[in-house]
C-alpha cells in the first residue's frame, strides 16, 4: 500500500547531521502519570540506532573492531551493548541497522554526531519513545459505535476467520480476559516446553509474546489492578473480543484471532513503549495480517520507517492512532505513508474533541466513550476515548474484510476504507478535507470489495524473483504508461542503473537489472500511484 516513495536519510536531512531538528514527542493522555527521562522526554535514554554500509568490513557482532575512532567511542559513552535486534526479516536495511545502549545518556546528541561522522555508517539517529493514546473516562451508551460503522450489516457478509490474525503492538494484552481467551492467535508450530520450538527465535510463544520482558507472557504485570496497563487490552477487545458468547463485547473482527505483543517492561507505570520496535519486528515474524498500533510520537525514524517498509513488503496492513492533540497533523507512525492513519469522532460524527486531522488522516473512526475489555481481571471492562479506540476499530474491520477477502492486497483494502467512508464534512465546519475520506462504513467497504474482486489486475511482472531482467506484462488499458522507475527499499531512485526498454506498440516493458545488487525494489509507474514490489536474487 505504499503511497510514495521514501528518500534516504541521508537524504533527507542532508549531510550535516549536528544539524538534525526532530520534532518532540508529547503525551498523548490526559491522566495523572508521572514519567520523566532524565535526558530527553522524547527519546529512550541511553538508546540509539546505527545502520552500517552495505560495503562496510567492520565487525560488530561479536565485536571485533579495528576501527580506533570507533573504539574511543565506546569508552568515551560508555557503551554497554551492540545487538541487531531487527535481522532475518527479509529487509537489507534492518539486517545492517544495530542497536547500542550507552550510560552517558546526557551526551546523545554528541554521541549520534561522532558516529554518523564515521566513514562506514549510513546513518545514527537517537531512539523515539512512543506513548499510548488514550483518554480515558466513564460515560456513554455501550457500543453505540457498532451501529455507527454498520458493523451488523457487515456480520451479515462475514463473522470473520480465525486465520486472519490482528497483532496489537501495546503495552499489554490480558491473555486471560473471559472475553478474548477464545479469539487468542494459537502458533500451533510452537509447544510450551521451555524451548523454542518452531525456530522464530521466540521461546514458547503460543498466544503471543513480551519482547519487553523477554517471555511468552504479553499480559500486564500480575500486580497489576487497573489504570494504564488497560490500554493493551483494550485495543484487544475492540478489534476482535470475543463475539457472540453471551458475554462483555463484541468485537468488530468477530472471530479474528488476536496477537498479544506486550512492548512495555514490568517494571515501568504502562505510559510508554520503550520495545514498540521490537514488537514490530514480532508481528513480522509471525506473519501478522494487520498491525494495530494505537500509540505514537512526533520524533521521526529512520529504524521506525524501515521497519513499516519491511511489515508492508510483507502484505500486512498497518494501522495507527494519529493523536490526542487536536492538532493539524498525524503523530509517527500513522503519517508514515504505508500505514493507515486514523483519526477520532463522536456519536453525532463530529470530529472529537481531542482527535488530531488534517492531511495526513486517512480516515476516520468513533473513539468517543468506547466500551470494551479492561485489564486489571479477567472480567474487567471500561470505557475509555482517544484515537487508541479508533484505531483498533478499523483494525477489526481490516481484518474482517481479508476474512472475506482472503487474496485481497494492502492497497485493496486501505482503498475499500477509505472509498467505503460516509462523508462527515458538512457536519464538521471548519474541518472540511481535514477528516481523510470521513467516517468508516464497514458495509460500504464490503460492497466496493465484491466490485474490485471482479477486476483484473493492471500489471503483471515476472519473473519474480529476478536475476538479470524483469519484465512487466501490459493489457491495452495500460499501454499508454509513460513513466517507470526503480526504487530500493530505503526510497532512493535506482533507474540510472537499469536500462528500461519500452517501445511504443509493445505489450511489455523490460528492465534490465545486471547493475542492482541483490535485494528488494519497486517497480514505480506513472509518479508512484502504482508501485510493485520484486525481488533482485
Amino acid at each position: 500500500m505504499t503511497k510514495t516513495v521514501k528518500k534516504t536519510y541521508k537524504e533527507m536531512v542532508g549531510n550535516n547531521f549536528n544539524n538534525i531538528k526532530l520534532l518532540g514527542l508529547i503525551a498523548l493522555f490526559n491522566i495523572n502519570i508521572s514519567f520523566t527521562q532524565q535526558a530527553d522526554p522524547d527519546y529512550l535514554d541511553g538508546v540509539a540506532y546505527f545502520k552500517i554500509e552495505e560495503s562496510a568490513t567492520i565487525n560488530l557482532e561479536p565485536y571485533d573492531s579495528l576501527d580506533l575512532t570507533f573504539n574511543q567511542i565506546i569508552s568515551d559513552y560508555s557503551i554497554t551493548q551492540i545487538s541487531k535486534p531487527f535481522e532475518g526479516i527479509g529487509n537489507d536495511t534492518l539486517d545492517l541497522t544495530f542497536k547500542i545502549y550507552f550510560e552517558d545518556t546526557f551526551n546523545v546528541n554528541q554521541l549520534v554526531s561522532e558516529i554518523n561522522a564515521l566513514s562506514w555508517i549510513d546513518y545514527c539517529e537517537k531512539a523515539p519513545l512512543y506513548k499510548t493514546s488514550n483518554v480515558p473516562n466513564d460515560a456513554s451508551q455501550m457500543q453505540w459505535y457498532l451501529e455507527k460503522i454498520k458493523a451488523f450489516d457487515a456480520w451479515d457478509i462475514s463473522t470473520g476467520s480465525e486465520d486472519v490474525t490482528i497483532a496489537i503492538v501495546d503495552n499489554a494484552v490480558r491473555i486471560t480476559h473471559e472475553d478474548l481467551v477464545n479469539n487468542l492467535w494459537v502458533n500451533a508450530a510452537e509447544s510450551e516446553n521451555g524451548l523454542d520450538s518452531d525456530l522464530n527465535g521466540y521461546t514458547d510463544d503460543i498466544n503471543g509474546y513480551d519482547v519487553a520482558d523477554s517471555d511468552n507472557n504479553p499480559s500486564p504485570p500480575s500486580s497489576f489492578t487497573g489504570g494504564v496497563f488497560s490500554h493493551g487490552t483494550h485495543c484487544a477487545g475492540t478489534a476482535s473480543g470475543s463475539t457472540n458468547n453471551g458475554k462483555g463485547v463484541a468485537g468488530i473482527g468477530y472471530n479474528c484471532s488476536i496477537i498479544g505483543i506486550k512492548c512495555t517492561p514490568d517494571n515501568s507505570n504502562g505510559a510508554t513503549l520503550p520495545f514498540a520496535y521490537e514488537g514490530l519486528k514480532y508481528a513480522i515474524d509471525v506473519g501478522a495480517d494487520v498491525i494495530s498500533m494505537s500509540w505514537g510520537g512526533r520524533a521521526s525514524s529512520f529504524t521506525g520507517d524501515a521497519l513499516l517498509t519491511s511489515a508492508d513488503l510483507n502484505g500486512i496492513v498497518l494501522i495507527a492512532a494519529a493523536g490526542n492533540d487536536n492538532e493539524e497533523n498525524a503523530l509517527t507512525p500513522a503519517s508514515n505513508p504505508n500505514v493507515i492513519s486514523v483519526g477520532a469522532s463522536d456519536e453525532n460524527d463530529l470530529k472529537a474533541s481531542f482527535s488530531n486531522y488534517g492531511p495526513d488522516i486517512d480516515l476516520m473512526a468513533p473513539g468517543k466513550s468506547i466500551w470494551n475489555l479492561f485489564g486489571g481481571n479477567d472480567s474487567d471492562y471500561g470505557y475509555s476515548d482517544g484515537t487508541s479506540m479508533a484505531c483498533p476499530i478499523v483494525a477489526g474491520a481490516a481484518g474482517l474484510l481479508l476474512s472475506h477477502f482472503p487474496n485481497a492486497s494492502q492497497e485493496d483494502i486501505e482503498n475499500a476504507l477509505l472509498q467505503g467512508c460516509d462523508d462527515i464534512d458538512g457536519l464538521n465546519p471548519g474541518f472540511e478535507n481535514k477528516l481523510g475520506s470521513g467516517r468508516l462504513n464497514l458495509l460500504n467497504s464490503f460492497q466496493i470489495l465484491e466490485i474490485k474482486e471482479n477486476q483484473s489486475t493492471e500489471f503483471e511482472i515476472y519473473p519474480n524473483p529476478c536475476k538479470s531482467y524483469l519484465t512487466l506484462e501490459l493489457t491495452e488499458s495500460n499501454k499508454q504508461v509513460s513513466d517507470v522507475k526503480i526504487f530500493d527499499l530505503t526510497g532512493r531512485d535506482m533507474t540510472n542503473k537499469t536500462s528500461i526498454d519500452h517501445s511504443a506498440g509493445n505489450n511489455s516493458i523490460n528492465i534490465e537489472l545486471s547493475s542492482l545488487s541483490s535485494g528488494i525494489y519497486f517497480v514505480s509507474i506513472n509518479d508512484s500511484e502504482t508501485n510493485i514490489p520484486f525481488v533482485k536474487e
